[in-house]
């Protein structure tokens, strides 16, 4: 774990390049349509409801606005990201 940490604090844009570069971007961008796109899907309310209910200080953003714990909040939007399950690459 500590060296993916170490990985990821020390990447800098250059040491991606080509295809990954690319893939990167294209990974990076479906995540946050499908987050969006996902934001009236019929569960979101409900899913919404419970990072409220279960939030402890509201350090970290919601996709789509307002702020909860960081462990509600990466709930909530990986809830959003896979909700349409459109990110089948």
């Amino acid at each position: 774990m500590d060296d993916l940490a170490d990985f990821v604090v020390g990447a800098e844009q250059s040491d991606l390049s080509g295809r990954p570069r690319a893939l990167l971007k294209r990974n990076v961008l479906y995540s946050i349509a499908c987050a969006v796109g996902s934001l009236d899907g019929e569960l979101v309310t409900t899913i919404r409801a419970q990072a409220d209910q279960f939030s402890g200080v509201p350090t970290a953003t919601l996709v789509g606005g307002g702020r909860a714990s960081v462990d509600q909040a990466a709930f909530f939007n990986t809830v959003l990201v896979r909700y349409p399950d459109l990110l089948d690459t």
